[in-house]
């Protein structure tokens, strides 16, 4: 009789049989002999006695005798031929066991293998589905149920409606799908649509998948949820244009003499960075005095209506009456859901204005008009574009009171004086203005212009230059960086090393900035300085490759000035340098880069004054 398998161990057992199993295999076979010789020789001793046959007692002595060494002789056979097969038994067991064992750890290693799977297929954060040619899911990880608003996996598969599948997504979906399996090709894309009210964004990858365990050929779908990315792209650029568009704002202040030839260049400006309309009122006392200087943009036909109706109609409100009343910028993102907006939408007729900006320009405290920015797109406009906006508002404010000090005062050489001095006081802090946007896209060099500054002023200090000098260097230091305004952010503040291609946008800025800064008409050469100073003496500089003489003096002390606040600074992609390293650059690169006479009395100040005096300046 063969024995049952039985169970398989726990794993860590030895698949070795134990000893009491062969002890035990020795006494089945004794007890098997031992009965059998027992029985064979009752039978020999008892069978003569059982049939009668007593004739013959010698005889019936030998055959006995004969007959038990017979029995003894068979049941030693039979104890060695019990015990083989005894031991044959115990090995198959054994094999048995051992098999059986090794099944049962495959199949625990298996169960293993797919709970680890499983784990990793539900923790990727990417929704991923496996869809039949038919387009009904035959697996998803748990992302992609939770997209579906489902807590886990259905008993079976799913069509694209039973999923709760984005309507709106489905026919792109399918066409997918399709195209996949009839090319064996990958496809890859973007899907957008709205849901609930909002807005979604999908970077997905379909391609072919085999089922292993039936070959069948399925398709794999890949989606990466992109909307809080797009949504910060598209925020970013909006930022941009604004940002863009007020340095062109500001550009276009420098470049006129009256007041209605200035607010018609500054609302052009900004028209042409982008935005729908653009408009600027002076006042004298409150909306009733509101008068239009200028109006740009699809709608500017329309604007001295609308300004009349803020003026003698006292029933009305809206941005620039609330901007006028509380002297501040006031911003709404959706001019189409403002019921006390219908009389401005009667007086405009059908339009897509969505956004609008009211900024009030101030003088001593009190409004003296407004500048109002519109544009078709909603939500276009942030809290954080209010600050830029307000200091331009203030800039242009400056600019309209200055003209008016102009106009009043030219007619006498003295009040041509002072009209200039003023003028030259607002093209100073126009400047300030045009550094504070660079500095508002790149938060990580907050203050280089205003630290390079304080410094390239102190070395030409030190070089005896004359004050006015002095005062267009710290100009061209405050503009140095302004083309990082055509510069993308996120290059500007991406942490570790920039691939080629992305340091060399960034080396463009110093030819932007001067094609920005082509139409101001300065005392100084500001645009050498803002275009040269990234070029050095051996021409290895950029973005002209000039080399000695042919770099602007004034551009060569600004270099010197750039690059050693640059090292000392702090950036996304390395530590601030230590002091002894930058020195031990700026004597490296002594008039083979650098021109020699500023190098020396750059580091003979930070020698004998350390860093703080210029470091903190931007603080100031």
């Amino acid at each position: 009789m063969i024995a049952s398998v039985p169970p398989a161990r726990p794993e860590g057992e030895s698949d070795r049989l134990p000893e009491p199993i062969a002890q035990s295999t020795v006494r089945r076979a004794t007890l098997i002999a031992v009965v059998y010789a027992l029985v064979g020789a009752a039978w020999i001793l008892g069978s003569d006695f059982i049939t009668g046959n007593t004739d013959g007692h010698q005889s019936v002595v030998v055959s006995t005798i004969k007959g038990l060494f017979y029995i003894a002789l068979t049941a030693v056979a039979l104890f060695l031929a019990v015990l083989a097969a005894l031991q044959h038994e115990r090995r198959l067991i054994e094999r048995l066991s051992s098999e059986a064992i090794a099944a049962q750890e495959a199949r625990t290693a298996a169960q293993r293998d797919r709970a680890f799977i499983n784990a990793v297929f539900d923790s990727i954060e990417d929704r991923i589905f496996v869809f039949g040619a038919d387009g009904r899911i035959r697996r998803a990880n748990a992302v992609a149920w939770r997209g579906l608003g489902r807590t886990g996996p259905p008993e079976g598969e799913l069509s694209l409606e039973e999923s709760g599948f984005p309507e709106a997504a489905r026919g792109e979906l399918l066409a997918n799908i399709a195209r996949v399996l009839a090319t064996g090709e990958t496809v890859n894309g973007q899907t957008r649509y709205w849901e609930g009210g909002a807005c979604f964004t999908m970077e997905h990858s379909d391609r072919p998948f085999a089922d292993p365990a039936t070959g069948r050929v399925d398709v794999l779908s890949i989606a990466h949820d992109i909307t809080a990315a797009v949504a910060s792209a598209e925020l970013l650029a909006r930022k941009n244009r604004t940002l863009t568009a007020l340095v062109s704002g500001l550009l276009a202040i420098q470049g006129e003499t009256d007041r209605k030839g200035l607010a018609r260049a500054v609302t052009r400006a900004l028209v042409e960075s982008g935005f729908a309309l653009s408009y600027i009122a002076d006042l004298d006392d409150g909306p009733q005095s509101l008068r239009l200087l200028a109006a740009s943009g699809d709608l500017a036909d329309k604007m001295p209506a609308v300004i009349k109706a803020i003026r003698t109609r006292p029933d009305v409100l809206g941005p620039t009456i609330t901007a006028i009343r509380t002297r501040e910028a006031f911003l709404c993102n959706d001019l189409g859901d403002e019921p006390e907006f219908d009389w401005a939408r009667e007086l405009l007729g059908p339009n897509d204005l969505s956004s609008c900006v009211v900024v009030p320009m101030l003088f001593s405290g009190r409004p003296i008009g407004v500048l109002t920015v519109c544009a078709r797109e909603a939500l276009v406009f942030t809290p954080e574009d209010l600050s830029p906006l307000a200091a331009f508002a203030d800039q242009l404010g400056r600019a309209l009171t200055t003209l008016d000090s102009y106009v009043r005062y030219e007619k006498s050489e003295a009040g041509r004086l002072v009209a200039q001095s003023r003028l030259k006081e607002a093209l100073i802090e126009t400047v300030g203005a045009l550094a504070s946007i660079v500095e508002v896209r790149d938060p990580y060099t907050a203050g280089h212009q205003r630290k390079v500054g304080t410094l390239a002023v102190e070395i030409a200090r030190e070089l005896g230059w004359p004050q006015d000098r002095i005062e267009g260097v710290r100009i061209g230091a405050l503009l140095h960086d302004i083309g990082k305004i055509a510069v993308p952010t996120e290059l500007l503040t991406k942490p570790g090393k920039l691939k080629t291609e992305e340091f060399a946008l960034i080396k463009t800025h110093a030819a932007r900035g001067g094609e920005l800064l082509r139409g101001i008409r300065f005392d100084w050469p500001i645009h050498e300085m803002v275009t040269q100073h990234h070029e050095r003496l051996d021409g290895s500089g950029y973005p002209a490759g000039l080399k000695g003489d042919q770099i602007a003096e004034e551009a060569k002390l600004l270099a010197v000035a750039d690059v050693t606040e640059a090292m000392l600074a702090y950036r996304p992609y390395r530590q601030a340098i230590p002091v002894e390293i930058v020195l031990a650059e700026l004597t490296q690169g002594r008039g083979r880069l650098y021109d020699p006479a500023s190098v020396d009395i750059a580091m003979r100040l930070i020698r004998e004054r350390g860093t703080s005096w210029f470091q903190e300046s931007a603080a100031a």
